[in-house]
């Protein structure tokens, strides 16, 4: 009988993690959404070409597990730490996240990041495209 309710109440408090964390991606999702576009910003701030640009927004999306439609939402003047605070509100840090853009960076454009505190998207752009010699 014990047994059954710690089972039971270790069921409850998964679930429960489980849907916190579903909400949570959902109202970063939703934000994200509702913020305009930024090609426009990301072309006055790099002038490169729109291709690169939206290759390297991909690739950070496709690092953080985001659907490929949220990544002109994200500016150049974003930093990355915040945007991953702002993904896991309260959390413990996913670090795995940052991880898969470090590796994403280190395998596409041989770029190495040492700290995430204060680091725009911008800033990797430029180092990203310093590497490939793109532009």
């Amino acid at each position: 009988m014990v047994l059954e309710l710690l089972i039971t109440a270790l069921i409850l408090a998964s679930a429960y993690l489980l849907w916190r964390d579903v909400a949570r991606e959902r109202i970063f999702r939703a934000a994200l959404r509702a913020r305009p576009c930024a090609g426009v910003e990301w072309y006055r701030a790099h002038r490169a070409k729109p291709a690169a640009i939206r290759a390297f927004l991909h690739l950070v999306v496709d690092a953080w597990a985001l659907p490929p439609e949220l990544a002109l939402r994200l500016r150049p003047d974003d930093r990355v730490d915040v945007l991953h605070a702002w993904r896991n509100q309260g959390a413990v840090m996913d670090w795995l996240e940052i991880e898969s853009l470090s590796v994403a960076l280190v395998e596409r454009h041989g770029v190495r990041v040492e700290t995430w505190d204060g680091v725009t998207l911008g800033a990797l752009f430029d180092l990203a495209c310093a590497n490939l010699g793109e532009r």
